[in-house]
């Protein structure tokens, strides 16, 4: 018998160079799907049972709603070389059969299509772009443990001797993709006419049939993302299937705050009124998945509540529209938004979630056979699986599920709820799998990304991934991490140990929704550790330093209880004596900022579940002079 391990990438570079959500889901779906082809055919080889063959994945691969990572682990008869071979031709099949799909649609019906799509170049680009390294090891009388061992030697020594060749697509004077700036455009400059003969030759309304706009270029991977399909047949001129943009999942407070007013006819009204700035105006709005349908607007993006994002829609039907069309569009929402003024101006604000497993490596070590580390890989794919369900449940769409690994988009006021219970769901999970130096079990740690929905999602997805890094750099891991960016301020940052971070949360969005809490205590509590921070140099080493540090730390109690007991509630009456309390439990003196952090971070969520509920409570912390630090 040998270990067989087959890896499939790139990963962060295929899925995560991305303009919009769509590029970033459907780069993880195709990703999971050609793991899923190499895992098929290295079962359909062995003419096994999968679950006599593979360690990873542990789920049947026939049940395509189960992502699959990119690397697949598999225990075989056969002749290593015959089913990487094997595997590999599975991938490049399955890679063909999405490619040549998502191509058909590009440009499609149009003339010139022939002319301004690049189509024999993007290919080569896809076709370039994924590659399969293996790596195998033949068990001996060591057994299982050492062979996998081995096995992961030997691949890890594959990646790093790659030999690399000039691409055949590479051309010079052609721009590169916008998404990444690797590989060339495939779209003929022609599409890009300059901006004196943009609105006689209709260039916008030309691109969109490419699926780019006018400062856009994409390469062929790029187009690949943006018209691919999971479907196994669609017809070519259909929409390929869509996810919840940054806007709609940012929305979402606004959009149940309208179903709590019951406002469907303050919405008909609005959607009359686009209708007749451009008759399509709603109807190219109408992208949201069929799933997350919404009570008031249907599946309506919720971009239509933003007015920079409706004025973007409107040019994209036009190119140039005319000044009273905007105008009028502007108006329409305007006089929307007074009609539902008890909900506040839409939340610009969503969370980015990134989770994963803490101690994992040392876990999977521990398995010393082949039938314990399925039955591990069995419980991952099991959490990955539940994970699908608890980001449905929070209205999240989730980008990524598979081990221990989690990626999502989630509205702000479900944020906080979802990360919980997705932690608590994988220490549940892997309780029965302990280390045995320490007798820990594996824990989740996950980061969110509070930020603005316009903010570049390559921009985001490197905020939460740091965000996550800082979770992981909590003492014993087992931590949330909560990164909140301002547009045009600085980033305010929470971190604190499962059990104990979201609970102080929870009391602190509590204190902000009964209007408990001065939203000033907050700012002044996150200065006073500034303000009372010991001299540069002062490290306390000398007797003078020293009684320096003292000093300094009563002031800063002092300066606390002071700003605590002062400040007014929100409504402008004194601060509640449980409130107080409240807020004292989750005082360091120390450190008084990391209560001001934790205070701005509540405000912020307070603020989405109080419009969620259509309510206008700490709604009116989302003015930008209110909640700037």
């Amino acid at each position: 018998m040998h270990v067989l391990i087959l890896s499939i990438g790139p990963v962060q570079e295929f899925i995560e160079t991305a303009r919009k959500c769509r590029d970033l889901w459907f780069g993880s779906w195709l990703l999971s799907e050609l793991a899923r082809a190499a895992a098929a055919a290295v079962v359909a080889a062995e003419g096994r049972a999968s679950a006599e063959v593979l360690v990873f994945p542990g789920a049947d691969v026939s049940d395509r709603s189960r992502a699959v990572a990119n690397k697949v682990v598999a225990r075989i008869a056969g002749d290593p070389a015959r089913l990487a071979a094997a595997a590999e031709r599975a991938v490049r099949e399955r890679l063909v059969e999405v490619r040549d799909r998502a191509f058909a649609r590009v440009g499609h019906g149009d003339a010139r299509r022939a002319e301004l799509f690049h189509e024999g170049v993007a290919c080569a680009q896809v076709d370039g772009l994924i590659e399969v390294v293996w790596a195998a090891a033949e068990e001996s009388t060591a057994g299982y443990r050492a062979a996998l061992d081995a096995a992961e030697g030997a691949l890890g020594a594959a990646k790093n001797t790659k030999r690399w060749k000039q691409p055949s697509w590479a051309r010079d004077g052609v721009p590169k993709s916008s998404l990444d700036g690797v590989r060339e455009s495939v779209l003929d400059e022609r599409l890009f006419p300059p901006p004196d003969r943009e609105r006689a030759r209709g260039g916008e309304r030309l691109r969109r049939s490419f699926g780019v706009h006018g400062s856009e270029r994409l390469c062929g991977v790029g187009l690949l993302k943006r018209f691919g399909s999971t479907e196994p047949a669609t017809a070519s001129e259909a929409r390929p299937e869509r996810i919840f943009s940054t806007s709609h999942v940012a929305s979402a407070p606004f959009r149940a705050g309208l179903a709590r007013l019951g406002a469907a006819q303050a919405w008909a009204s609005f959607a009359a009124d686009l209708d007749a700035v451009h008759r399509d105006l709603v109807a190219d709005l109408d992208t949201v998945p069929a799933h997350g349908a919404d009570p008031i607007t249907g599946r309506v993006d919720g971009a239509v509540f933003y007015e920079g994002r409706l004025v973007e829609e409107l040019e994209e039907l036009e190119g140039e529209p005319p000044r009273e069309r905007v105008e009028a569009a502007r108006k329409a929402l305007a006089r929307f938004l007074r009609t539902v003024k008890p909900l506040g101006d839409p939340n610009p604000y969503y969370a980015l979630l990134l989770a994963d497993g803490d101690r994992m490596g040392a876990v999977i070590g521990a398995a010393a056979s082949f039938e314990e580390h399925r039955r591990l890989s069995a419980e991952l794919e099991a959490f990955a699986s539940s994970a699908r369900g608890v980001v449905a449940d929070h209205e999240g769409a989730l980008v990524y599920s598979g081990g221990d690994d989690v990626l999502a988009l989630l509205p702000l006021h479900r944020a906080l709820a979802c990360a919980t219970t997705l932690s608590r769901a994988f220490a549940e999970r892997m309780r029965p799998w302990k280390l045995a130096e320490t007798g820990e079990s594996p824990t989740l740690s996950v980061g969110l990304a509070i930020v603005h929905h316009l903010v570049p999602l390559d921009e985001a997805l490197a905020m939460v991934r740091d965000t996550e890094k800082r979770a992981k750099r909590v003492d014993g891991k087992n931590a949330l991490a909560i990164r909140v960016k301002r547009r045009g301020g600085e980033a305010v940052e929470v971190t604190g140990t499962w059990g104990t971070v979201e609970h102080e949360l929870d009391a602190l969005v509590g204190l902000h929704r009964r209007g408990s809490v001065s939203a000033k205590a907050q700012y002044e509590l996150m200065d006073l550790s500034v303000r009372t921070a010991a001299p540069h140099g002062a490290t306390g080493e000398t007797p003078e330093q020293r009684r320096t540090a003292a000093l300094l730390g009563r002031v800063r109690a002092a300066e606390a209880e002071r700003i605590l007991a002062r400040k007014q509630a929100a409504g402008g009456g004194a601060i509640a004596g449980d409130a107080t309390a409240i807020l004292r439990d989750h005082l360091s003196f120390d450190a008084p900022d990391r209560l001001g952090r934790a205070l701005y971070v509540a405000q912020l969520i307070a603020s989405a579940i109080d419009q969620a509920e259509g309510q206008l409570g700490t709604a009116k912390a989302l003015r930008a002079e209110e909640v700037t630090p």
